[in-house]
């Protein structure tokens, strides 16, 4: 490979990884894009079983839905949710190993990030997490905005 295709190749890589910490960004509201302070931001992770924020597939967006093989699992990897300020309804897994989905509906601030936060989570006798007291949370210090 020459070198003159070397820093467009580390390039690509930056701009494909999404801003700050690598995570991805989807915008769930129409172009234009509202600056920052005006809009909210919803962060998920794969553990998080995030399914659908107002109807629209976050899973498939975010993952690539449920069908890929676990060798293309993305754990440690953000997604950020782009969202308008206002009522939301966020469509979730309440564990790993369920195929229940459960809906919360939250209220937005303009300016703020949010997230699901799993909370009192029991366990089953094989170790898998059964069910979990789940709620939204809004979410400070977040590192790496897009």
């Amino acid at each position: 490979m020459s070198r003159n295709k070397l820093p467009s190749i580390a390039l690509a890589s930056l701009v494909l990884s999404g801003c700050g910490g690598g995570g991805l960004n989807y915008w769930l509201y129409p172009v234009p894009h509202l600056p920052e302070a005006e809009e909210a931001v919803f962060v998920a992770y794969e553990s998080h079983q995030l399914q659908a924020i107002d109807g629209e597939d976050t899973a498939m967006k975010c993952w690539g839905g449920p069908r890929r093989p676990q060798g293309y699992s993305r754990p440690d990897v953000a997604c950020r949710l782009h969202i308008q300020a206002g009522e939301h309804s966020v469509v979730f897994h309440p564990s790993v190993h369920s195929r229940e989905r459960v809906s919360l509906t939250f209220t937005a601030l303009p300016g703020k990030v949010y997230s699901l936060d799993r909370s009192a989570c029991s366990a089953t006798l094989d170790g898998g997490q059964d069910t979990c007291h789940v709620k939204i949370r809004e979410v400070t210090n977040q590192v790496g905005g897009g």
